[in-house]
């Protein structure tokens, strides 16, 4: 029962950002919000976490990246939020200046 109600609440609120995200527009930085490109993968984790919750997603062995592209959802999930994540693509992830700084800071 607590299941079918969480999944019934996960529905409502797909239907609410749907019916929103309709009315935003149909260009790319209106379906994300009005967010540019270059922060599309923080908005799609925060997404995520509104959505299934930080401790959900990081149970198990965390999330599973398929065609994760440069790794930025990946970089976003593990470093800072310090949930697990593994990248499935064929291309080897890319990390920038600002994530070489970071990976020596911690």
């Amino acid at each position: 029962a607590h299941r079918e109600a969480l999944e019934e609440e996960k529905q409502q609120q797909l239907k609410k950002q749907s019916a929103s995200a309709s009315k935003m527009g149909t260009g790319t930085a209106a379906n994300w919000g009005g967010t540019s490109n270059d922060n599309r993968a923080s908005v799609f984790v925060k997404w995520l976490i509104q959505m299934f919750s930080l401790p959900w997603l990081c149970s198990g062995v965390g999330v599973l990246d398929v065609a994760g592209g440069s790794g930025q959802v990946a970089w976003n999930l593990t470093c800072i939020r310090r949930c697990p994540s593994i990248i499935v693509d064929p291309r080897p992830a890319v990390i920038n200046a600002k994530q070489r700084a970071y990976l020596r800071r911690s």
